[in-house]
């Protein structure tokens, strides 16, 4: 058991330092500031793991103390992380260190604890590897589990509440950028959270169990930690595309693998966008982004952002989002979703007599999600896509078979400003 263990844990240190490193290499290349959180949770991580090395180590008091500190470390690492996500890189630095205090504070008062029962020994090494220096030391780790224990949960519980209350704001950033938000909702959060509880439940047991001379708890608590590690790292560097504020302020898009080459160049050459254009410079700036919908149709394409947009357009998202707002009065995501309406709307009028469903059609004019083509075809018509092929006429039956009865009065009323 110690040999697997002791590879499970290079395995993690390994694998841990190495997301780190790209982490922060891909903060460096883009500038994207919650990268280099994931590298600092990552790094903590690492150290960590590396705390329940060999059995000769690991009963030693020192580490014992370093690995209570670092565990009261992972959780507030881990939440920085995911608030500069959703806080698009906007958290402080002295924001940020409040969130070490309970560490710092608890941390010291075990430190100086251990310090002054050490002195107490009659023998001069701080090695627990016998019965008689378990229990010299037992009422430390008993209320230091205990302290330790409830501060976690105390932190999981605030902290899973403030990410909470933070995501609506977040939603209504991205649909200023996206036109399919679905894909890029950061679901992995919540996996991400109930991960760590599990993982500090099973700690739990496991400190508990070490105590009373069973380990065996160890390879299953760094397994789920090395899981944890990977999950984090999948989703924070590779697949994630996410907006955040570089060292400089500017607001970037910071998506490793979206190719811009993928959106198609316009068919008419454009003139020069003039920068920084005011509220009644708008209107040149818009008669070019319809010139370039009508021409390329970029809405068909379910990934087009605000980004590929003012790139093509010569311009930023700043600017075109701002000109969006003033002519349309809505955000970039609506106006994309209310070309998509028209045209599913064209489309249905030319499938009365083809085979396509509904969400076929919804599919083909751009939608990513069913429920993002229900929500935006009711918002724009007033009716369901299922009640406007009703209104047709001879249409064909096969419009509504997949679409089915949706209950869209709920869905308007709890994720209308939500779902995309």
């Amino acid at each position: 058991m110690e040999l697997l263990e002791n590879i499970m844990v290079t395995v993690g240190v390994s694998v841990s330092l190495l997301m780190a490193t790209m982490a922060y290499l891909v903060h460096v290349h883009t500038g994207d500031i919650s990268r280099k959180h994931l590298s600092v949770f990552l790094v903590i991580t690492a150290l960590f793991i590396l705390s329940f090395g060999p059995d000769s180590l690991r009963f030693n008091a020192v580490f014992i103390y370093f690995r209570a500190v670092l565990f009261l470390l992972l959780l507030p690492t881990l939440y920085i992380y995911v608030k500069s996500v959703l806080t698009l890189g906007k958290f402080s630095t002295p924001v940020s260190i409040k969130h070490y205090l309970p560490a710092i504070i608890i941390g010291t008062t075990l430190g100086l604890s251990i310090f002054f029962s050490w002195l107490k020994q009659a023998e001069a090494n701080m090695l627990l590897d016998n019965e008689a220096d378990i229990r010299n030391y037992h009422h430390l780790i008993v209320y230091g589990n205990l302290l330790i224990t409830v501060t976690v949960f105390l932190q999981l519980f605030v902290y899973a509440f403030t990410i909470y209350n933070t995501f609506p704001s977040y939603i209504s950033r991205l649909r200023e950028y996206y036109s399919s938000i679905a894909p890029f909702k950061p679901r992995w959060v919540f996996w991400v959270v109930a991960g760590f509880i599990a993982m500090y439940v099973i700690s739990d047991i496991a400190m508990v169990l070490s105590v009373i001379g069973y380990d065996f708890y160890h390879a299953a608590f760094i397994l789920l930690l090395i899981g944890l590690v990977l999950s984090a790292a999948y989703y924070g560097i590779i697949m994630a595309p996410l907006l955040s504020y570089n060292t400089h302020g500017d607001l970037v898009y910071t998506a490793l693998f979206h190719n811009i080459n993928s959106v198609p160049e316009p068919k008419a050459k454009l003139p020069e966008c003039t920068p920084a254009p005011k509220k009644k410079d708008s209107k040149p700036l818009i008669a070019k982004l319809e010139l370039l919908m009508e021409q390329n149709k970029l809405y068909l394409n379910q990934e087009i952002t605000l980004y590929d947009l003012a790139t093509l357009l010569g311009t930023n998202t700043n600017y075109l989002s701002r000109a969006i707002n003033e002519t349309y009065s809505i955000n970039f995501n609506r106006y994309i979703n209310s070309l998509r309406v028209e045209k599913v709307i064209e489309l249905m009028k030319e499938n009365q007599k083809v085979q396509y469903s509904l969400w076929g059609l919804g599919q083909q004019a751009g939608f990513y999600s069913k429920s993002a083509f229900i929500i935006a075809f009711k918002r724009i018509t007033g009716l369901t896509p299922n009640e406007y092929a009703n209104q047709l006429g001879q249409y064909n039956p096969a419009f509504t078979e997949d679409l089915g009865d949706v209950s869209i009065e709920d869905e308007l009323h709890h994720t209308s400003d939500t779902e995309a």
